[in-house]
């Protein structure tokens, strides 16, 4: 079986949990690779199966039309960013072909959703605090977890107070929401 997980920055030196259970799963004989933004931390922490997101430059246009959208607050400024990161994530999961898709945080697991369902693969997403707690108040994250709780094969969280909080009321499936121990 061939896992990508898929992190904002792989091996912050505070985020032990992600290295570990990659580590774990490698010595049950899975096939992991990570996909991140960027990496962090080698020497510490070794694993030669990591790619680096490729983000393509946003054209001068779209940038102008982005920009707009902001300032017309009909968008955030981040969304054109977090489209060049779907468009990349596609890229490499198509490339790898992976039989799961582990995303570590709610954001990234927003990122991977429209190339998940795309690529029929199956979505897995741990939060493990910041995006369960601050981000499901803010109007646009919360548009986008209800996306990832429609698409997503599970969703673990790391206990019962998280599973009870805002983030997990968006869940139109309660029983997809799994406590991690």
């Amino acid at each position: 079986m061939r896992v990508a997980h898929y992190c904002s920055s792989f091996s912050v030196l505070s985020q032990t949990f992600i290295y570990d259970v990659i580590a774990e799963l490698e010595s049950q004989q899975t096939d992991n690779i990570v996909f991140a933004n960027k990496r962090e931390n080698q020497e510490y922490r070794p694993f030669d199966k990591v790619e680096i997101l490729q983000v393509k430059p946003a054209s001068s246009v779209s940038k102008k039309i982005n920009n707009l959208l902001v300032r017309l607050q009909v968008r955030r400024k981040d969304y054109l960013r977090l489209k060049q990161r779907q468009e990349a994530l596609y890229g490499l999961l198509k490339k790898y072909k992976p039989d799961v898709v582990h995303c570590h945080f709610g954001p990234q697991g927003c990122t991977a959703v429209p190339a998940a369902a795309a690529l029929k693969t199956p979505l897995v997403v741990s939060f493990h605090g910041f995006g369960a707690f601050k981000l499901p108040h803010e109007p646009f994250w919360k548009q986008e977890y209800q996306k990832l709780f429609r698409e997503a094969a599970a969703v673990t969280v790391i206990s019962e107070a998280m599973k009870k909080t805002y983030v997990f009321g968006l869940q139109q499936q309660e029983n997809s929401c799994h406590t991690r121990r």
